[in-house]
């Protein structure tokens, strides 16, 4: 809070160096509880350390002492230049920024900044295993033949890697029949190119691998119905 040092004389000749944030409310403050006359001498520029500008005076003067803020000082004069220039040097005219405050919430922020990351790679992780355990489990259904090749992810992969067509432009093409299995119109070369893929795809699916992992290596492996080591 900003505040002014003040100086005040009462008919003693004694001086009190005090602060406040309104000066002329304490000095009226001061004459109901005084019955001498009080003077006021000086007021300074209000700054926000204005009670260490006072310790600092109340150090120097600390031999003038007479009792709580009042001291007997004869050259007032000195004394009010002597408050300026403390308050040239050493006051603070912008209020300080409390840095030990601001460095914990800093801190606080980027702790709640990790949890938060920490908590949506747990929900990736968590999301993306599902689907891979999803998709696993309908490539074994559809290779059982337990639900359709349209509900398997891997099925319509290993189609699309070995005809580059997918499963819907192959049915057309064989002429493929409501209800019936796209694997009736294979011939022995194709099927067995066909389930070959559907061990190596079964083996990766076995060694914990995604859906996604198992894309790229079929992608970046797999030329001419033969997969390269």
């Amino acid at each position: 809070m900003l505040k002014s040092v003040y100086l005040i004389r009462d008919t003693d000749g004694n001086v009190k160096i005090g602060v406040s944030n309104n000066p002329h409310s304490r000095i009226k403050t001061l004459h109901v509880g005084n019955s001498s006359n009080i003077e006021l001498l000086f007021i300074s520029k209000p700054v926000y350390n204005a009670p260490k500008i006072e310790h600092m005076l109340h150090k120097k003067y600390a031999r003038q002492h007479v009792s709580g803020e009042w001291f007997k000082i004869g050259n007032t004069s000195t004394l009010i230049k002597q408050i300026e220039d403390y308050i040239k040097v050493y006051g603070k005219f912008e209020e300080e920024k409390d840095l030990r405050g601001q460095k914990t919430l800093d801190a606080m922020k980027a702790h709640l900044a990790y949890l938060n990351n920490k908590a949506d790679k747990i929900r990736d992780k968590a999301k993306a295993e599902k689907e891979n355990n999803d998709c696993a489990f309908s490539f074994c259904r559809c290779i059982s033949g337990a639900i359709p090749e349209e509900e398997s992810n891997y099925t319509k992969l290993i189609y699309k890697t070995i005809f580059c067509k997918s499963l819907e432009e192959l049915k057309t093409d064989f002429g493929v029949k409501p209800k019936e299995s796209i694997r009736e119109y294979m011939t022995a070369d194709q099927l067995q190119e066909v389930e070959s893929l559907e061990m190596l795809i079964s083996g990766l699916i076995n060694i914990g691998k995604g859906y996604q992992e198992i894309k790229k290596f079929i992608e970046e492996n797999y030329h001419n119905s033969q997969l390269v080591a």
